[in-house]
């Protein structure tokens, strides 16, 4: 997707989707003119530069808002090369998230080490980052998070560094308890073990896959890049900025009063088990120096033909069974998108009530909880803050 810089009038609430593998966005405004072509400095004139591409097997959407009168904005006013100078560096972070932690990349750092025996190897910081952080959720929820938990993925007949034709072939029957039993003793956190940048697992069969986390540290690293980059830098004044990939977002400051609006989608099953694609908006959060993430079981899953049961892509890793909480989708907001993203995951296994309570034990996260009552019906529960971020559809 080509780079390029706009406008986006104050005035409009007009919604745009943005569709995502995971979950879908909605942000308020449009585009209509490029910098340089009309009055930036008018007071209904907010100059944005807008970019876009493909990134960890899905999209990423950015959003760069500059202050009308401001030293940013006259500096890539007629500059045609700017975003594509920032794509450029957000393309070689991303590059360098690929090569450190894609289960799909053959010679990323992860493969290597899910090939690999017991012996412990080197990684590098951005990777120690993420197991750390891992490492942490999944002591605080009990071992409902554990990315190291892979082979199970792949016994289930999801993910598994499988192509499509392989997962399907292993979904045409259900593993059975032994399976299951066997796949445990060989997998989880608890057989992974890491020292600064040294890394080991103490069983040659786990293997690791960060999808659960690594999209928010993604989301992280390119907000801080484009931040405190000084083609976008004012007199030590950031950009307002919104940094989304695969449906996880961050977003800083605002400009003129107006906040980062983002859309909450409403779950959605089909009836035959295939999921037709169409979303819609439950509700909308307006945001401000913060991230959000989403995560739901309603996307990725396959009804059985050996018992017509329903089953998700989210497993819990403490009995290497698909969850069944009721919980259709977790939103969670709070300052680090790497830390939303996991605890996204985590709240779909832990359920209303013992999600909550991990919430309520971490400071500044909230969350909202989309939790099935009968087909495509839903109630909702809710962390004491959450609700100050929600505004009605």
């Amino acid at each position: 997707m080509p780079a390029f810089v706009c406008i986006m009038r104050s005035q409009s609430h007009r919604f745009s989707l943005l569709l995502c593998v995971s979950m879908a966005l909605v942000l308020a405004g449009y585009c209509d003119r490029p910098v340089g072509s009309g009055s930036a400095g008018a007071a209904a004139d907010i100059p944005e530069i807008r970019l876009g591409g493909a990134a960890l097997g899905t999209t990423y959407n950015i959003r760069i808002r500059l202050d009308p009168e401001g030293v940013a904005a006259r500096r890539v006013a007629g500059q045609d090369d700017v975003a594509a100078t920032l794509e450029r560096e957000v393309q070689s972070a991303i590059d360098a998230m690929n090569a450190a932690m894609s289960n799909w990349h053959p010679e990323s750092e992860i493969s290597r080490f899910n090939r690999g025996g017991t012996r412990a190897v080197q990684i590098s910081n951005d990777f120690a980052r993420v197991v750390q952080e891992a490492a942490r959720i999944h002591r605080l929820s009990g071992g409902a998070f554990d990315p190291a938990r892979d082979t199970l993925f792949a016994l289930w007949g999801f993910g598994g560094g499988q192509q499509a034709g392989d997962s399907e072939q292993a979904r045409r029957r259900l593993p059975t308890p032994d399976e299951i039993e066997a796949t445990l003793r060989t997998s989880g956190m608890q057989r992974v073990q890491l020292r600064g940048t040294s890394l080991r697992k103490t069983a040659p069969e786990l293997r690791l896959n960060l999808s659960a986390i690594a999209k928010g540290f993604a989301v992280d690293i390119v907000f801080r890049l484009l931040e405190r980059h000084p083609l976008l830098m004012a007199d030590e004044t950031p950009p307002a900025l919104m940094v989304e990939i695969g449906g996880e977002v961050r977003v800083g400051r605002i400009i003129a009063g107006r906040p980062w609006r983002l859309g909450v989608e409403r779950p959605r099953y089909a009836a035959d088990g295939e999921n037709d694609g169409r979303r819609s908006i439950f509700r909308v959060a307006e945001l401000e120096r913060t991230a959000m993430a989403t995560s739901g079981d309603y996307r990725n899953y396959f009804v059985s033909g050996e018992d017509g049961v329903r089953y998700s892509h989210i497993l819990d890793p403490r009995s290497g069974r698909p969850e069944t909480t009721g919980v259709a989708q977790a939103t969670v907001i709070g300052p680090d998108c790497m830390t939303a993203d996991a605890l996204a995951t985590t709240l779909l296994v832990l359920g209303e009530e013992a999600g909550l309570k991990l919430i309520a034990s971490i400071s500044e996260y909230e969350a909202l909880l989309l939790i099935a009552t009968s087909e495509n019906e839903f109630r909702t529960a809710m962390s004491a803050g959450m609700s100050r971020w929600l505004r009605p559809e």
